[in-house]
């Protein structure tokens, strides 16, 4: 708590700063709660500003921790209002909090009011009011200290009474006016809790109430406005959209019982504010005494306005120079500094080290500087040196301070010249009485402090902002490496916000400050494998340097080339690296990786044999796809689509692709379009064989390879009973030509024994399924008369891979023949009968 004692306000009185306090010896539900209020410039904790404003903390675990503090005065911040003096009474029948304090914000000038606040809810909220009915000039009382009009003010509660009472001269003389007021005395609901449903809005209130004689029902209001009356102690909204609302329940009595009682108070939301920054992290290479720019983006994920503070916060240890000894022999003494916003209070002694307190300040401020002695003199006097130039010397021209000689305080203007240092520099301030005020050394009176201050190297633009849903905002940063020494410089750029989730974030900063840089920079980004010409790696120093010297090096070791400008083609690809440095001893290193690019791989495929009937087509494809491509047809995409004539013979084809890198590569393929053979063996056909006649079947295709069901490899087959026996049989054909080209073609031949045509004993019928099949098979075979039959499967070689001999059959048989096990292929059935024999192909897949 930082009251305004020092400062005092406008008005022609002295200011009672000190804080007071009350503790709530009700049964409500705040009961044990302190509260203690003060006037504070500005916000507490900053304290600076033009208004004065008065706050309230509370604690309800005995003073062992305290929340943040409430603002009292309920009109806008911001207009250099005064508020001040407050005293406070919490009323031990219902709780509730009053506090009196003196007003100018209708006003103005010398003149004040009084106002009153009161708050139901143990501090959280307020609702204020004029308690005075004219304003007053207040003047000091004559024959008294100076400014001594009577800063008494104060305030008591009891049983729903409030009593104000305050000084006011409005007749022209100091008098005591009392405005005494009530409070609401009626139970009221407590405990209001508020519960939202992100997915939908809901908001479930719940409450609890102690039953009052002539209680009829509970209002609800939402952000003032009623919605609903019940008599439960729970009650369901749907709250209209995203935002921040409050609600408030009373309890109704009815007019001729005092009415409506004060109310529970909630604050809720529905959604929330989230952050996104743009980076995790940032850099900034600079060199010495100059500027560089960036910017950082935050973004507002969420469905509510985004309030962020930004701020950098630096990680630099102090300076450790050893300064001269100073001292002082006491009496008066420094009991308060205050830099800008900065304040450092301390009690009496001949020397205080404060350089770790974390002040900052940037090259473009100018802070005042107030320095308060504790026990002045009218020839007391305040020196102030700053080692600006961190020599570890206070050589620099002393700070200006006025109000010397006297008895404080003392003021001073601190700038940063153009030769101030980054980082933390030493501030010395030394209170003594007459005499020559110097830095060091021990003088009989008075005393010495020293400070740090940190000068900052970063700044951001602005400060705070509110980014609204779904919007987003640009954070400028400025590094300024003015006054700075070559090395690295870290800090955080602290980011706060109303985010749920992260209300801190903190991105890590590294400045990077040099004498030069030389960075390297190349011709060509990479290489093509078998590239000739060579890339150029060439030094470009830029900065404050004398005579440059070079070292060119990879991971394999130090190279010969010492100059600024080199020339390299490696095989794979290599990081490299060169050290630059000038005669003082400065240095910087740099590197650049020069890549050896993949060519492109290009497969056409195999060279091939096509056979094609006509009117086919083949796509080759050259892969490698977003790639540049030439065809040796002319086409220029990946793919091109082949159409040539069946049988017109051997065809070239290649393909160039380029890649992005301009690599090349190619491939070619020879490809025969050769003509598929046309084999016809004729319509199924039947004779009568048994006086030796036969069938000559032609497979065609003249020098081509034959493969004839029945074993033969001959262009013509003839079948006759010699070759085959009586009965129907399914010959086929497969025909191969030189190219490799192969068709097949098939045919019902039925040999007839013409002498007993539809004799009784013949096999009429012979079914196979399922054919083609996986090698077992099923054969319907039908006879009218009793006979034994044998059944052979041959292979494509004429041997016997299957047997069954002796099968008895009369009428309708199925037999299962098993060639599991068998190779893929096509086999050939034989049923054999009394004087039938029936030719079946099977095929096995």
């Amino acid at each position: 708590i930082y009251g305004i004692r020092d400062y005092g306000t406008s008005k022609n009185m002295r200011v009672n700063s000190f804080p007071v306090v009350d503790c709530d010896i009700s049964d409500g539900e705040n009961s044990g709660n302190l509260y203690i209020t003060w006037g504070n410039r500005g916000i507490p904790g900053v304290n600076s500003g033009n208004d004065i404003d008065v706050y309230v903390i509370a604690s309800s675990d005995q003073g062992a921790s305290w929340n943040t503090p409430v603002r009292v005065n309920q009109d806008d911040p911001g207009l250099g209002h005064e508020h001040f003096s407050p005293w406070i009474a919490c009323d031990p029948s219902n709780g509730i909090v009053s506090v009196i304090f003196y007003d100018d914000r209708n006003v103005g000038g010398n003149k004040l009011e009084t106002y009153c606040a009161n708050s139901e809810d143990g501090g959280q909220t307020w609702e204020d009011f004029k308690v005075s009915d004219v304003s007053f000039t207040p003047t000091p009382i004559p024959g008294l200290a100076g400014s001594y009009f009577g800063d008494y003010i104060g305030i008591t509660a009891n049983n729903g009474m409030v009593y104000p009472a305050w000084t006011d001269n409005r007749t022209g003389t100091a008098m005591t006016y009392v405005s005494p007021y009530e409070t609401n005395p009626l139970n009221k609901p407590y405990n209001l809790s508020a519960t939202v449903t992100f997915e939908t809005g809901a908001c479930g209130l719940n409450w609890q109430y102690d039953t009052a004689a002539n209680f009829q029902y509970f209002n609800i209001y939402r952000d003032g406005n009623l919605l609903e009356t019940t008599t439960d102690t729970l009650y369901n909204d749907v709250l209209p959209e995203y935002n921040y609302y409050q609600y408030k329940v009373t309890a109704y009595y009815g007019e001729d019982f005092g009415g409506e009682s004060s109310a529970a108070k909630i604050n809720t939301q529905w959604g929330d504010a989230h952050i996104a920054v743009s980076t995790d992290s940032l850099y900034q290479k600079i060199l010495i005494d100059s500027t560089k720019h960036q910017m950082l983006w935050l973004h507002n994920t969420g469905q509510l306005s985004l309030n962020v503070n930004v701020r950098p916060v630096y990680s630099q240890t102090a300076n450790t120079s050893d300064y001269c000894d100073a001292s002082g022999g006491g009496d008066e003494y420094i009991s308060r500094v205050r830099l800008g916003d900065y304040i450092n209070e301390s009690g009496e002694d001949s020397y205080a080290d404060y350089t770790d307190l974390d002040w900052k300040m940037t090259l473009n401020d100018a802070l005042q500087l107030y320095v308060t002695n504790g026990n002045g003199y009218g020839e007391d006097q305040c020196g102030v040196w700053i080692d600006w130039d961190g020599n570890g010397v206070f050589d620099d021209e002393p700070v200006t301070v006025y109000n010397n000689p006297g008895a404080g305080p003392y003021m001073a203007v601190i700038m940063p010249p153009a030769n101030a240092k980054v980082g933390n520099i030493r501030m010395r301030i030394r209170v003594r009485w007459t005499g020559t005020l110097e830095p060091c050394g021990t003088t009989d009176y008075g005393e010495v402090e020293d400070y740090s201050i940190n000068i900052a190297w970063i700044d951001n633009t602005p400060k705070t902002d509110t980014i609204a849903p779904g919007d987003s905002a640009q954070i400028d940063l400025s590094f300024m490496a003015s006054g700075t020494t070559p090395g690295s410089y870290f800090a955080e750029l602290n980011i706060v916000s109303n985010d749920p989730d992260y209300a801190e974030k903190n991105i890590p900063v590294t400045m990077d400050v040099y004498q030069f840089y030389a960075d390297v920079t190349a011709s060509s980004e990479g290489v093509c494998p078998e590239e000739t010409d060579s890339v150029n790696l060439m030094v470009n120093p830029v900065g404050t340097f004398d005579t440059l010297s070079f070292q060119w090096y990879t991971s394999n070791g130090t190279m010969d080339n010492t100059t600024s400008s080199i020339m390299v083609l490696p095989d794979t690809t290599t990081w490299y690296f060169i050290s630059t440095s000038d005669t003082l001893g400065n240095a910087y290193t740099d590197s650049v990786l020069v890549k050896v690019y993949d060519t492109p791989m290009v497969n056409l495929g195999s060279d091939s044999i096509l056979c094609w009937a006509g009117g086919e087509e083949f796509t080759l494809d050259a892969g490698n796809a977003g790639s540049t491509y030439l065809w040796s047809t002319g086409d220029t995409t990946q793919t091109i689509t082949l159409q040539e004539a069946a049988g017109s013979g051997n065809k070239t084809y290649w393909a160039e692709v380029t890649n992005d890198y301009g690599c090349v590569s190619t491939d070619t393929v020879d490809i025969n379009f050769a003509l598929l053979p046309s084999v016809n063996l004729g319509n199924d056909t039947s004779l009568c064989a048994q006086d030796g006649s036969s069938i000559v079947l032609d497979a065609g295709n003249t020098g081509s390879s034959y493969n004839w069901s029945t074993g033969d490899t001959t262009q013509m087959l003839t079948v006759d009973t010699l070759l085959v026996g009586y009965g129907t049989h399914d010959i086929s054909v497969e025909v191969i030509t030189t190219d490799g080209c192969s068709s097949t073609d098939e045919v019902s031949v039925e040999l007839k024994n013409c002498t007993g045509i539809n004799a009784p004993d013949d096999i009429t019928k012979a079914l196979v399924y399922p054919n083609p099949g996986s090698g077992r098979f099923n054969l319907d075979i039908t006879a009218a008369t009793f006979q034994k039959v044998d059944l052979l499967v041959l292979d494509n070689q004429g041997k016997i891979v299957y047997q069954q001999t002796n099968l008895s059959l009369e009428g309708q048989k199925t037999v299962i023949i098993d060639l599991s096990g068998k190779a893929s292929g096509v086999y050939q059935l034989l049923i054999k009968g009394k004087n039938s024999m029936i030719n079946k192909k099977l095929i096995i897949r």
